[in-house]
């Protein structure tokens, strides 16, 4: 995860694969001011404490074992799912996302609700970032 602000100063960097399989690299942008942060995590739809946070996005991570899944929720804001481990997994809402491989993603606009749910037969991890604005 990177914190990096294009908006305030332009950044240039370069991303290599040094593994076997494809490597997927996903940009989250949010164009707004940012969002009111003194809004809790209970209060904006999480049930834990946030990897990072900031005025522009606040980042959970959730960890599903086998057959595992989270209660249905629904956020105040915006959330982008990333797909952080190998696994398998889905995303139900009135969209459904299938999480197969690290890289793959999916989204969720304020206000939807939406469970994930292990459907693999090891852990699975996923990123949830929340595009935080007022």
């Amino acid at each position: 995860m990177s914190d990096v602000s294009y908006a305030e100063r332009p950044v240039t960097h370069r991303i290599q694969n040094n593994g076997m399989y494809l490597y997927r690299a996903l940009g989250v942008i949010n164009e707004t001011a940012g969002g009111d942060e003194s809004v809790t995590e209970e209060a904006a739809g999480f049930t834990d404490k946030a990897e990072m946070s900031n005025k522009w996005f606040r980042v959970h991570r959730i960890a599903l074992a086998p057959g595992e899944k989270t209660p249905p929720h629904q956020h105040k804001a915006p959330v982008v799912l990333l797909q952080d481990t190998a696994g398998k997994g889905v995303s139900s809402g009135p969209m459904n996302f299938e999480f197969n491989d690290p890289g793959q993603w999916g989204f969720y606009d304020s206000g939807v609700r939406h469970e994930i749910s292990n459907t693999g037969t090891t852990r699975l991890e996923l990123i949830e970032v929340e595009v935080r604005r007022k």
